[in-house]
């Protein structure tokens, strides 16, 4: 969560947009954003029965905003529970698949 420094909010080191679009059918971006230092990314993809389903990017990533691409060509339509870890710092997320 965002600290407070003199009245202004800072960010964390890592800051993950809503997927867009969703939901969605073929693909769908998460962008991430890594503002104090570069780290070690994965984001992995669970069912609704907290099965992995996928890990659409794993990866070394430097600071600044980077967009990553979801292929949802393989899974099935569903409700998808989304986990970025950059580092020690983790956000979680939901997506909807559609045919």
């Amino acid at each position: 969560p965002p600290s407070s420094a003199g009245g202004s909010l800072l960010p964390t080191s890592l800051t993950v947009h809503a997927p867009y679009p969703n939901p969605f059918v073929n693909e769908s971006h998460l962008e991430i954003e890594l503002f104090t230092h570069a780290a070690q990314v994965r984001i992995d993809v669970y069912n609704v029965l907290g099965r992995h389903v996928l890990t659409p990017f794993l990866g070394a990533l430097g600071t600044g905003s980077h967009t990553i691409t979801i292929d949802g060509h393989s899974l099935p339509p569903g409700l998808y529970t989304y986990v970025v870890l950059a580092g020690t710092e983790y956000r979680t997320g939901v997506m909807m698949h559609l045919r």
